[in-house]
Formats: structure tokens, C-alpha cells, sequence
């Protein structure tokens, strides 16, 4: 297949750049709230390729999206597991990952906001609410961020203000449903079978 010979263009360029995973690990962003089906995404690489690369945004100083993509390649890497594709290698063996750079954000909220869109908005072609999008994320890191996109008067295009409050006040009510989760512990939630359907859901 032949493809076009890119013009001389104008405008704000997004570049990829393969980086050392090392590197780019160093990036991950801290606060994350984001839950990620660690043993799926591990799944869909060996399977696809490391095909959908994460961005790193300036205003943020770490990864704005594919904190969970890039989590996943120490334990392969460092088990032995083959170059998955999309993944480069140098001769001493390192692994090189892409990053998305470029088309920053204006403020760290903005980039927050980038972040829930990225993830949310993956949903809302179908009839999630608010508080089923919220599932996605941590309750007290979500709540989190909601409330620095408040204060910025800054909010993502899933959550917009109208909205903010009532999903606030979801997340802080006794005994929600939607749990504070440990990443790092992802591996060890329980599940259960229905006897009806064969469907799992987490306990």
C-alpha cells in the first residue's frame, strides 16, 4: 500500500516518539484515579500490539492517558515475554514504548479534564448516566478531581457543571457503591460467576 506524502502543513503538530519504558514509567501520573483491567489490557497487547500509544501533556508533567497500557510492560518484559509489536528494542535489549507530545493543555485541570474525557467518552454512545461513568474511576480520586475542575470553573465534556454537584454528592454518600480501589491490588479482586448467565462481576 502506498501512502501520501505528508504536505508542508501548519498548525500545532502531535508527534509520537518512541522513548525508553523506563522513562516513560517515570511519567506515570501519581494520582491517576482511573481503575484499569490490568490482566485484560496485558490480554489485548499480546493480542493487537501496543498500538494506542499514551500522551504525555506538559500541564500535567505525566501521562494524561495510558497510565494502565504503559503498567503493563515491566511484568511482561521482566517475565520473559516476547516484544510485543508496537514495543521496540535496542541491542542491549531495552524496551522502547511510543508517546504521544504535543497539543498540551493550558492548566493542570484542563489536563485533568482530558483524562476523564479520554475515558469517559468512550461510554456515552450508549445510556450511561453520570454515576455509571463514575464506575470507571476511584470515588475518592474522581471526587478529586471534580472538585479541582470546580474550583477552575475548568469541567470535561462528560461531566459538565450541571452535573458536577450531583455527582459529587453521589460519590461522598454512606455506603456507596462505588468503592475506593488499590491498582496495585487490581489482581486480587474477587469475583463471582452467575449460575444463570455465566457473566462475572467483582465482589
Amino acid at each position: 500500500m502506498n501512502f501520501p506524502v505528508n504536505p508542508i502543513l501548519h498548525g500545532e503538530r502531535f508527534e509520537i516518539r518512541y522513548v525508553p519504558l523506563d522513562e516513560a514509567l517515570a511519567w506515570l501520573w501519581p494520582e491517576n484515579p482511573k481503575r484499569h483491567d490490568t490482566e485484560g489490557i496485558r490480554a489485548s497487547v499480546r493480542r493487537y500490539g501496543f498500538i494506542d500509544p499514551p500522551k504525555f501533556d506538559s500541564a500535567l508533567g505525566a501521562i494524561v492517558y495510558g497510565n494502565g497500557r504503559l503498567r503493563v510492560l515491566p511484568a511482561m518484559r521482566d517475565g520473559g515475554e516476547d516484544l510485543p509489536r508496537g514495543v521496540c528494542a535496542d541491542g542491549d535489549g531495552r524496551w522502547y514504548v511510543p508517546v504521544g507530545f504535543g497539543v498540551d493543555q493550558e492548566s493542570q485541570s484542563a489536563a485533568e479534564a482530558l483524562a476523564v474525557d479520554h475515558n469517559n467518552l468512550t461510554l456515552l454512545g450508549g445510556d450511561f448516566t453520570g454515576e455509571d461513568l463514575s464506575r470507571l474511576w476511584d470515588a475518592q480520586g474522581y471526587a478529586a478531581l471534580l472538585e479541582t475542575m470546580q474550583a477552575d470553573d475548568t469541567f470535561a465534556v462528560s461531566a459538565p457543571e450541571q452535573d458536577v454537584e450531583a455527582l459529587l454528592r453521589d460519590l461522598s454518600r454512606p455506603g456507596t457503591a462505588l468503592r475506593e480501589y488499590d491498582e496495585t491490588t487490581a489482581e486480587s479482586v474477587k469475583t463471582t460467576t452467575c449460575p444463570h448467565c455465566g457473566e462475572s462481576f467483582a465482589l
